[in-house]
């Protein structure tokens, strides 16, 4: 199991799982930047701003997911944290 309550009710985690968990804290920390920056950018009046929100509010809501899941739920195994963490990036470059 990667997910253990100590005696003392302490949790310890495996350190693949911990990766996991700290790679969405990491992600959270930046998307929450990005907001902040859009909210004071001249971008926030056009039409697409409402669509980016939705987009960063999303991904929030997977990646606290993932952490609540992470910390809090031994039947998730890592493999599936991560594949709600480590989501593949891609470019708009091809289309």
């Amino acid at each position: 199991m990667s997910l253990t309550t100590t005696e003392n009710e302490s949790i310890a985690v495996s350190q693949p799982r911990q990766l996991v968990c700290l790679e969405a804290i990491w992600e959270i920390e930046s998307l929450g930047f990005a907001l902040s920056d859009l909210a004071s950018s001249k971008l926030m009046g056009d039409m697409g701003s409402e669509y980016l929100v939705r987009g960063y509010a999303a991904r929030l809501v997977q990646l606290a997911r993932a952490l609540m899941m992470g910390f809090g739920d031994d039947c998730v195994d890592v493999n599936e944290l991560e594949r709600n963490v480590l989501v593949k990036k891609f470019s708009s470059e091809g289309f």
